[in-house]
């Protein structure tokens, strides 16, 4: 199965990219940087939404799902976009620009992999031997928790919960770690 494949070295390729935004962020962030900061994370944001919605889409085995899932990542690039284009005029710190689209799209996929865990738990036996079940509640509890902190992005408040955001990206990861472990299991048995 050739999608099969493709999700681990998509998702390893999406792991990196978290790896490097993380680590650019945190030496700009340490070098009083934050004016390119703001442009580094908004483009994670993008790659982050595009491809949270397309492993939902692969994910799931609910057609409602995986329609809706493709429709908003067809959305994602032109809604982005125009977010970056019409909001300017609307929001004059720089920081704030990336609160709507990123609130946004953490809802959507909060909604959605929440959505497919509850899909997983009523048609599928033992949901926790399965890597969706791993990758869609880690995604569920990343975009949920980080949506609250992300509505403060730009704030005072931000600045001290943000350690809070780094609990909640270990356990993610963690969780990530359990998901591609059973995904490796399957691929190496199915060969």
């Amino acid at each position: 199965m050739k999608t099969a494949g493709l999700i681990g070295r998509l998702f390893l390729a999406f792991l990196t990219i978290g790896f490097l935004t993380d680590t650019s962020l945190w030496y700009l962030y340490r070098h009083n940087s934050s004016s390119l900061s703001i442009y580094i994370f908004n483009f994670y944001s993008l790659c982050e939404a595009a491809f949270f919605f397309w492993l939902i889409q692969h994910l799931t085995q609910s057609s409602i799902l995986k329609s809706i899932s493709k429709k908003l990542l067809l959305a994602t690039i032109p809604i982005w976009l125009a977010g970056f284009i019409v909001f300017p005029h609307f929001i004059e710190q720089e920081t704030a620009r990336s609160i709507p689209f990123a609130t946004s799209y953490e809802v959507l996929v909060s909604f959605l992999s929440g959505f497919a865990l509850l899909h997983l738990t009523e048609h599928q036996p033992e949901i926790y031997r399965t890597s969706s079940f791993w990758f869609n509640l880690a995604i569920f509890l990343y975009c949920f928790c980080t949506f609250f902190i992300m509505t403060l992005l730009g704030s005072y408040l931000s600045l001290n919960l943000w350690a809070l955001n780094n609990i909640i990206n270990i356990i993610t990861y963690i969780l990530y770690s359990i998901g591609l472990w059973k995904y490796r299991k399957v691929n190496i048995s199915s060969h």
